[in-house]
């Protein structure tokens, strides 16, 4: 899954991914969340983030560790202005390393 999109001016954000239990995937071992810290922008603040079963050498990659299903849990605290929509896009895996 491809997500795309442009963090609003906050004072904190961060993307992480939950079961259906609302409890985080396993960030012992993986890399399950992204916080504006760590979020990789280009130059106009759009960001790009990966989620794959496997590493497809890019930044932003998140491991859903196998999973066919979860949440993506988004935190923006106090934002300046209005939240840009965020496109999600499906795509083969195989696409993604090319």
């Amino acid at each position: 899954l491809v997500i795309e999109g442009t963090l609003p001016d906050c004072v904190f954000a961060s993307m992480m991914l939950w079961n259906r239990y609302m409890q985080t995937f396993d960030y012992r071992y993986r890399q399950i969340s992204l916080n504006k810290k760590q979020l990789q922008q280009d130059k106009e603040g759009n960001f790009t983030i990966i989620l794959s079963h496997q590493d497809p050498g890019v930044a932003n990659w998140l491991d859903t560790e196998g999973r066919k299903s979860g949440i993506m849990y988004w935190r923006f605290l106090l934002p300046n202005g209005e939240l840009a929509p965020i496109k999600t896009t499906k795509k083969k895996f195989a696409d993604l390393t090319s």
